[in-house]
């Protein structure tokens, strides 16, 4: 043995060695009843926690929305109408809540994902992880710029439909005002 084997000729001469113990026949069923099961459990497990988690931050961030809001004094409250401040309240702390949400899913399968996929360039080619290395910081550079000009656009949407819906509440009012006066 005089040829150094690589990790995974290790892996791959293991798994023969396994399957002839046991049978081929009998290994690979057991192995994709294995993965399948404890794909099948996390994957029930992350959503639960998912769902679980966006309740929680729903929750805690209106409370806290509200909280400062009815610390403010009156002068603050009144210089928004009603409908800016329920666009506020709750479409802002929903859309925080969203993004939160997708933040962690990201961060956890996401990344779990991409740390299998180096983990298995790099048993079979280094070389490879390097340059993978080099090229993503300037892409995630890039997505960055991206996703920022996207958000400005998204407030600036937010902010225009926050008008559109005071307008409408106020030509509600007048409307309700004109017919209570018989007009």
């Amino acid at each position: 043995e005089g040829l150094q084997l690589s990790s995974l000729d290790h892996i791959n001469q293991w798994l023969i060695d396994l399957s002839a113990n046991f049978g081929i026949g009998y290994f690979v069923p057991v192995l994709i009843f294995v993965c399948g099961l404890s794909y099948a459990l996390s994957l029930f497990a992350f959503q639960y926690l998912q769902n679980d988690l966006s309740n929680w931050l729903a929750t805690y961030f209106r409370q806290k929305a509200f909280k400062r809001l009815l610390t403010r004094d009156l002068v603050f409250i009144q210089k928004k109408s009603e409908s800016q401040w329920m666009s506020i309240l709750m479409n802002d702390v929903y859309s925080f809540q969203q993004k939160t949400v997708d933040f962690l899913i990201v961060c956890l399968r996401e990344g779990a994902k991409i740390f299998a996929a180096f983990t298995i360039l790099l048993l079979a080619s280094p070389y490879l992880v390097l340059g993978l290395v080099c090229i993503v910081p300037p892409l995630v550079w890039v997505l960055n710029k991206l996703s920022r000009r996207i958000a400005f656009y998204t407030a600036y949407t937010q902010a225009s439909l926050g008008k559109m819906s005071s307008f409408l509440f106020d030509f509600q009012k007048r409307e309700q005002f004109i017919r209570a006066q018989g007009g």
